[in-house]
């Protein structure tokens, strides 16, 4: 390990108390005993376009008393510092460099005592602080920020200075996690229904992100909206929140954040997607949510799921919507403004592949699955195919209309049972997705066509002769039609595949 180049004398550091303090030229630091009472010091005059851009002088509060004795720097007649006249340290074990900011103008830097994670000393500055910085020139190069007051940040953001009007793009995220792995002992992780055996006054639920002391013992409702069950808890380490420092990348001109990237492989871009905000929306600090990778105007919004979140990817403006989800959602791929919706769904979400504009919504109201795995959904081609009962609310006898469950357009292959029956509207089918019809072995479904010229809203059109098309369920070949939307009206693709 090297040493660094030494000056040629000893760095002069010095102890001082009182009043009036005199600075002299080659002093480096100035360590001020507020013990027994207020420190000030007075600044030396500018010299008018001769001054130093290499000077610097350190001063720190010793005795960790400054809160109540003061220290007070004066610049001298005629001269400012930071703007002013004077400037104070009031803050236990704080300090300030100060620095020649131009003729009869001194600057400031806050230097703090607080070490980073890794035990590199840092500088706490505000937003306001380092912009002020980067605009003047005064960024000190290799030296640590800390920017205290960052936006989206609970504990501020780390960076470090490249050159005098520049921070480093990347940088280190404090934030405060909910409690998923109940390292308080008192968390029962995220709120749903099904909690039992809450302590009044001492069991904590998550939602939204955020801690909820349970007032009662009773589950109540949704703790949001629940005050009688329920308080929310202010983000600190001592409610329990768990301390973590991601990667981050943050502009401090904008006081944006615009990447984070967790321990367990998460990685997202920042984004407003739909009025959104995309890392505010993602469940951080859960170890069964791990390397999903959000780029290009994504969105995953999971804050309140409840299983496995696992290797899922969202680009170019999609969208997951798993925000009350009770499924595991793993080794998905949402691409080109695609959209997954998972509420309240007890099977497995795997391996999908959904893309260009289609839209998936699961839940367990109809049909019920065991599980959506090893679907493409691409545009108007869907490998999904689903089964529907005739007999039940779908289809009306009355006006023969078929209605593809609301949110089930992204189906590809239709199934009919009970299906001895006449279709001569279909609703619910969506432009540029093609559906193919088949029925139950033993089974005939009548499609009945109009002419394109006549057709209303719903009916069936087709480049064939107009009437009927008898779709026949056989064991071995199977008949089927191809039906699309097409406007306000439905349209055969083609010849239906017709047995003899």
């Amino acid at each position: 390990m090297g040493v660094l180049e030494s000056t040629k004398y000893k760095n002069i550091i010095r102890t001082i108390s009182g009043s009036n303090n005199v600075v002299y030229n080659n002093d480096l630091e100035l360590l001020c005993d507020t013990s027994s009472g207020s420190v000030s010091i007075d600044l030396n005059e500018i010299p008018d376009d001769f001054w130093s851009t290499q000077y610097k002088l350190y001063i720190r509060d010793l005795s960790n008393n400054a809160s109540v004795n003061n220290i007070t720097i004066t610049a001298p007649i005629g001269h400012t510092i930071d703007n002013l006249s004077d400037v104070k340290i009031q803050d236990d074990g704080d300090g300030l460099i100060v620095r020649v900011g131009g003729n009869k103008s001194y600057v400031t830097n806050k230097s703090s005592a607080s070490v980073t994670p890794s035990g590199c000393s840092f500088i706490e500055v505000t937003v306001l602080e380092i912009q002020r910085m980067i605009a003047n020139d005064e960024v000190l190069e290799c030296s640590f920020y800390k920017i205290t007051d960052a936006s989206d940040f609970d504990l501020g953001v780390i960076v470090q200075g490249i050159s005098e009007n520049k921070v480093s793009l990347y940088g280190t995220g404090l934030f405060l996690n909910p409690d998923y792995q109940n390292l308080g002992g008192d968390n029962v992780g995220v709120w749903n229904i099904g909690l039992v055996g809450l302590t009044a006054m001492t069991s904590i639920c998550i939602w939204d992100g955020l801690h909820y002391r349970n007032l009662t013992g009773s589950v109540g409702t949704s703790p949001d909206g629940d005050v009688v069950n329920w308080e929310v808890m202010s983000k600190t380490i001592a409610n329990t929140y768990v301390l973590e420092s991601d990667y981050i990348e943050y502009d401090p001109l904008l006081d944006q954040i615009l990447k984070r990237v967790d321990k367990r492989g998460n990685n997202i871009d920042w984004a407003i997607n739909k009025g959104r905000e995309n890392l505010s929306l993602f469940q951080w600090g859960n170890n069964d949510v791990t390397f999903n990778v959000v780029t290009t105007e994504g969105l995953i919004e999971n804050l309140n799921n409840l299983n496995e979140f696992k290797y899922n990817t969202c680009s170019n403006g999609s969208v997951y919507n798993c925000r009350n989800n009770v499924a595991v959602v793993k080794s998905n791929s949402v691409d080109s403004r695609g959209g997954l919706e998972v509420s309240e769904y007890t099977g497995s979400v795997s391996n999908n592949k959904i893309s260009n504009a289609s839209f998936v919504k699961i839940n367990n109201d109809y049909p019920p699955l065991s599980s959506f795995e090893d679907k493409v959904i691409n545009g108007g081609y869907s490998n999904f195919d689903m089964i529907l009962d005739l007999n039940s609310g779908i289809y009306d006898a009355v006006t023969k209309t078929l209605s593809i469950p609301a949110g089930w357009q992204f189906v590809g292959k239709v199934e009919l049972i009970n299906s001895n029956k006449t279709v001569e509207l279909i609703e619910n089918t969506i432009n540029s997705r093609s559906i193919i019809f088949t029925t139950k072995v033993g089974e005939v479904t009548t499609f009945t066509t109009v002419a394109v010229g006549g057709a209303s809203l719903h009916e069936i059109t087709s480049n064939q002769a107009v009437g009927n098309i008898l779709i026949t369920g056989r064991t071995n070949v199977t008949d089927s039609v191809t039906i699309t939307r097409n406007g306000t009206i439905n349209s055969v693709l083609g010849k239906p595949n017709v047995y003899l």
